[in-house]
């Protein structure tokens, strides 16, 4: 009996002892990585998820010789939704006046179905959900002023983003002296002769890489 309960001791003691070997070998690994190898894991990780943008830069305008507007740059913005940043009973008391005021700016879809969307997002939590494309600035302007989105990126989790859409005020009159800029064609007239002067300088921002794939510039990154 005695004999028993020595081996059953002696097991007890190999078994605790082989738990703090164990213990001790994940500790000393997690240091090792922490100390030696942490620094190139976390550079690892920032190339993997964080990305230099090219920022478009907005093209300059062209003058007749009498000052008349012949072809300008008018900016046009992608607009997105941090509904992290929308307190809850904030968006619960303006939703419904938010989802009317942005049928009523963006016709294609009902107030009940905007309201939907955007209860759908806020539940998600979205953190850059994206709501329009190619916003015109009186759009724009109106989107300002709306319920929840005039509280701005901190709190109302307003995101508008601009590039810039070429436009030719007299129409195709003209157009042909006027011409066009494309990147990856050829480009004709004036602006295709005056390129280097019009093009302005790009610049660049930080981008970090969220769920779904969605790539999310870091404020102050410009």
């Amino acid at each position: 009996m005695a004999q028993i309960k020595k081996d059953i001791r002696f097991r007890v003691y190999l078994s605790f002892l082989g738990m703090v070997i164990f213990g001790i070998t994940i500790i000393g690994r997690a240091v090792a990585l922490q100390v030696f190898s942490g620094k190139k894991l976390r550079e690892l990780s920032d190339k993997e998820h964080t990305r230099i943008a090219t920022l478009e830069s907005e093209r300059g305008n062209i003058y007749s010789a009498d000052g008349s507007l012949l072809s300008s740059s008018l900016p046009e913005f992608e607009i997105r939704l941090d509904l992290t940043a929308v307190q809850k009973d904030t968006f619960e008391k303006n939703v419904p006046a938010l989802a009317k005021q942005l049928a009523t700016t963006f016709p294609d879809k009902s107030a009940n179905e905007y309201e939907d969307i955007l209860r759908s997002e806020h539940k998600k939590q979205s953190k850059y959900f994206l709501f329009k494309r190619n916003v015109s600035y009186k759009k724009y302007l109106a989107l300002c002023k709306m319920p929840i989105l005039k509280l701005g990126k901190n709190k109302g989790g307003f995101i508008a983003e601009s590039t810039n859409k070429r436009t030719n005020p007299f129409g195709l009159l003209g157009n042909r002296m006027i011409g066009l800029y494309r990147e990856n064609t050829q480009s004709v007239g004036l602006e295709a002769k005056y390129n280097d002067v019009l093009c302005g300088q790009q610049g660049k921002r930080v981008e970090r890489k969220i769920a779904g794939g969605t790539w999310m510039p870091i404020d102050g990154s410009e």
